[in-house]
């Protein structure tokens, strides 16, 4: 091999090599065909995840009207591993985890036992507080949270997910009248829409209240007469709120309580309420009524009890007072035990 022909292998050699050492760059940056684009970063990933709502709506979490049953046992089931991660993370006693794994195993259990179809079969809840908010033999069901102060109810249509009432307990009611919870409810969620009311006894008495916001319709509802406490309907505001209007007209009448102590407080709230005219939202309110649409309020308040002062102490013949009277009881904010949930 001469000269020339030398240097011409060794040029194919440098040539093949210089390509050798670009193919691993070259084919980095290409992207693999088999998995198409590149996956979004995390950024992205979290813009896209379901947000929880706000103002009203926020009873739904990040869940949407129409959801079916699953994805809400989804939801509840993730609410539920939340909460015992919080205790999971303060223990490292195998024991106590072991404990702690079966006792949230055994509260999802529990909620996943309450599901019920309304197919024709006595559930129990046919002459229930909720019996006026289902139909039988309509694909409807149900879906029961059992908490502190009130049970959650989730009614599905189809499988879809269109109302959630909240019954307290009537602990709640025995303790706090009807006007003044809607009060408290006024303070968390603002004006009323309308406030329903009726004539008993020559008065009249507030039914229930109603507000609004973009996704749900909320009624906040007196049923003492029949079942001793109050509830609160969040129902979807269009194909929902139309079929809760249908069967409010079937509902059988409440008779609301007549305490004095109650007609008290609803004239304190209302004014003076002899006629039920377009301004009765404004005397409960004592301003011109809106809609509370501010977002970011959070999702429970607190509702606190009503004390009642004791009466003027009596007095002695001298004309001072009796030593028998006692002091005034403090106000309820003193004691948290008599605090309750605001849905």
């Amino acid at each position: 091999m001469n000269r020339s022909q030398l240097c011409s292998v060794a040029a194919r050699a440098l040539a093949a090599a210089s390509l050798l050492a670009l193919a691993p760059t070259t084919a980095r940056a290409q992207p693999d065909d088999d998995f198409g684009e590149a996956t979004p970063t995390a950024a992205v990933a979290a813009d896209a995840a379901p947000k929880p709502k706000e103002g009203i709506s926020a009873c739904l979490g990040t869940l949407d009207w129409g959801a079916n049953h699953q994805a809400v046992l989804a939801k509840l089931k993730a609410d539920l591993d939340a909460r015992y991660e919080e205790r999971l993370e303060k223990t490292s006693d195998t024991l106590q985890v072991d404990r702690i794994l079966r006792e949230k195993s055994a509260a999802f259990a529990a909620i996943e036992k309450t599901f019920i179809s309304f197919s024709g079969q006595r559930t129990g809840y046919e002459s229930s507080l909720i019996a006026d908010d289902f139909k039988a033999n309509n694909d409807e069901s149900v879906l029961r949270i059992d908490e502190r102060d009130a049970q959650r109810y989730f009614f599905f249509l189809e499988d879809r997910l269109w109302k959630v009432l909240v019954a307290y307990n009537t602990g709640v009611s025995t303790k706090v009248p009807f006007p003044s919870f809607v009060d408290q409810v006024k303070s968390k969620y603002g004006a009323p829409l309308a406030v329903d009311t009726d004539s008993a006894g020559g008065k009249k008495v507030m039914l229930a209240a109603h507000w609004e916001d973009g996704l749900t319709h909320l009624i906040v509802e007196d049923r003492t007469g029949f079942f001793g406490t109050f509830v609160m309907k969040f129902v979807e505001k269009n194909e929902g709120l139309a079929l809760e209007r249908k069967r409010s007209e079937e509902e059988r009448p409440v008779a609301p309580s007549q305490s004095a102590r109650a007609e008290g407080l609803m004239s304190d709230i209302m004014g003076d309420v002899a006629e039920v005219d377009t301004d009765v939202v404004d005397r409960l309110t004592g301003v011109e009524h809106t809609v509370d649409m501010e977002s970011g309020r959070p999702s429970y308040d607190t509702l606190t009890r009503v004390v009642e002062e004791d009466p003027a102490p009596k007095k002695n013949k001298d004309g001072t007072a009796s030593k028998a009277a006692g002091p005034k009881p403090k106000p309820a904010e003193s004691k948290p035990a008599n605090d309750f949930i605001i849905y």
